[in-house]
């Protein structure tokens, strides 16, 4: 922290330093202040992984150069920012990739889309069991090992479903409402569609943080969220 606050400071003094000169006159570049800085970095990633000395004596003499030790900061940082252990098992992905797979020749070959419901053809069927099991394999076997997306999945997956109940009770007068019943069904729809976008990025986010760690997860979700929200702008100020 210290050798990253040393070169900025000397950064912004030098580039203070040039705004602040006359055309053709004299300013300043704090090369010391940068390269103490530097310095300072290269010696505090140096010392994140350690050597150790007594270690490297049990170890080949053309190996004990590279032979590291793992200190406590050292642990902190390969845990946390390098290494990712396998959660998701190959035969679950296998088995997602197939259900997936399987889901979209029946699609291309039989033209049975998502939003088909005549479940008196058998084909219709069976896609429907197969859209369910992929989606029940993806969160069971992937979003699960992310304990706030796996709340947080079936959270809006629980406003969505109550919001459609209520909005088929609202439209089959089984509910009493009053005269004007369009802005009920309104608010339901919005309710709806809040807990499918609520769930669909918890599953998402559940599905990155599965097999990346936090600090890789992150980044991909700002910059999808990000652009999504750029693309969404631009087509609502377009007029879709």
């Amino acid at each position: 922290m210290l050798g990253l606050v040393l070169v900025l400071v000397g950064i912004l003094s030098s580039v203070y330093s040039y705004k602040q000169a006359r055309p053709g006159g004299t300013y300043y570049i704090m090369t010391g202040t940068i390269m103490a800085g530097i310095m300072v970095l290269v010696r505090g990633a140096v010392r994140l992984v350690p050597f150790d000395d007594a270690g490297a004596v049990a170890q080949p003499r053309s190996a004990r150069t590279f032979y590291l030790a793992r200190g406590y900061k050292s642990f902190v940082a390969w845990r946390y920012l390098l290494i990712n252990p396998q959660r998701v098992s190959n035969r679950v992905v296998l088995l997602i990739v197939s259900a997936v797979a399987l889901r979209v020749a029946m699609w291309l070959v039989w033209g049975i889309g998502m939003a088909s419901h005549d479940f008196t053809r058998p084909l219709e069927v069976i896609a429907l069991a197969i859209t369910v099991f992929a989606l029940g394999a993806t969160v069971f076997g992937v979003v699960r090992f992310s304990k706030p997306n796996f709340v947080t999945f079936w959270s809006g997956t629980v406003i969505a479903l109550t919001s459609v109940a209520a909005q088929k009770l609202v439209a089959r007068g089984l509910v009493s409402y009053p005269d004007d019943v369009v802005p009920i069904l309104q608010v339901v729809t919005i309710t709806t569609l809040s807990g499918v976008a609520l769930a669909g990025l918890a599953m998402f986010f559940g599905i990155l943080r599965a097999f990346f760690t936090f600090f890789t997860t992150v980044p991909i979700g700002g910059v999808w969220i990000g652009t999504a929200a750029l693309v969404m702008v631009l087509a609502v100020m377009s007029g879709f």
